[in-house]
């Protein structure tokens, strides 16, 4: 923005509101902001202001249900040995909203695919010509997931020997 704008936007401005209303607009602002910020706790002491709960709506109630109706039929399944895709299916929802429930309902989440497949084993095959791709499907996780892995615990792919070393 030019300072020719500038100044037009300005002189608008100058045009509408005085100095004086302009600081008493600023102060009253500032009291608000302060009130809201520190609150009355003197007048909550004196049991002047009582705090009142929020009225929780029945769509939220009928919300809050559904995700932990959620979470425990998606336990139950998991302690049954269904895995986490298979129940995504059956319930027709996807890994995000039950992990959401999971975590609404307080009840410990599931672990990731990518860290169910043991690392020792994985830079064994690999060794052995195994692809990032091949031991994916192996393990049941993607390329990618192999991968982070072996770089997180430290390994890199060497070329030249055609395997993984430690770094």
């Amino acid at each position: 923005m030019s300072y020719q704008e500038k100044k037009r936007i300005l002189d608008l401005l100058d045009a509408h509101q005085s100095n004086a209303e302009f600081k008493v607009m600023i102060e009253r602002n500032r009291l608000l902001h302060i009130c809201k910020q520190k609150g009355f706790p003197r007048l909550k002491k004196m049991g002047l202001i009582k705090d009142s709960p929020r009225p929780v709506s029945v769509r939220r109630q009928i919300c809050r249900q559904k995700m932990l109706d959620l979470a425990n039929t998606v336990n139950q399944m998991h302690h049954e040995g269904i895995e986490m895709s298979d129940i995504c299916k059956e319930l027709k929802t996807t890994e995000y909203t039950i992990r959401r429930a999971l975590r609404f309902a307080k009840i410990k989440i599931l672990k990731n695919r990518k860290q169910m497949f043991d690392i020792e084993e994985a830079l064994y095959l690999a060794n052995q010509g195994y692809s990032t791709s091949q031991l994916g499907e192996r393990f049941n996780c993607t390329r990618q997931a192999i991968s982070e892995k072996l770089r997180k615990n430290g390994y890199t792919y060497n070329k030249q020997l055609k395997g993984y070393t430690k770094c």
